[in-house]
């Protein structure tokens, strides 16, 4: 099932669908997460904070502006963010984020994440 699919059934009251979209995100959204090294339990709690705030603005969501992985990781990209500034470690820009990441080995775009791990 296409993303845009699952989507469009969450927004109709189908919350199966949403549970679709969380099997499918979860394993790269760990993945994305175990790049920056955050503690095992500290990725849990961030994994559920991406699709609790995806939840809640999914009818913000424009499929014209690009697709729901892209739209999935920016929102976990800025929760990295916010934890990474909450820690201490100060970053300056959108930039360095991205550095951290692929110092940490992060060298896959989310959409490839996505597909190593949905094996």
């Amino acid at each position: 099932m296409e993303d845009i699919f699952l989507i469009e059934q969450v927004l109709a009251g189908n919350r199966n669908a949403f549970k679709l979209l969380v099997i499918r995100y979860q394993r790269p959204l760990f993945s994305f997460f175990r790049k920056f090294r955050f503690p095992p339990q500290k990725i849990e709690e961030l994994v559920q904070d991406v699709f609790l705030k995806v939840f809640k603005s999914l009818p913000t969501f424009d499929s014209s502006k690009g697709t729901f992985s892209s739209w999935a990781f920016s929102i976990a990209k800025n929760i990295a963010l916010n934890e990474l500034k909450r820690k201490g470690e100060m970053l300056e820009s959108e930039e360095e984020l991205e550095q951290v990441a692929f110092d940490n080995g992060m060298t896959d775009a989310p959409e490839s994440l996505l597909n190593k791990n949905s094996d």
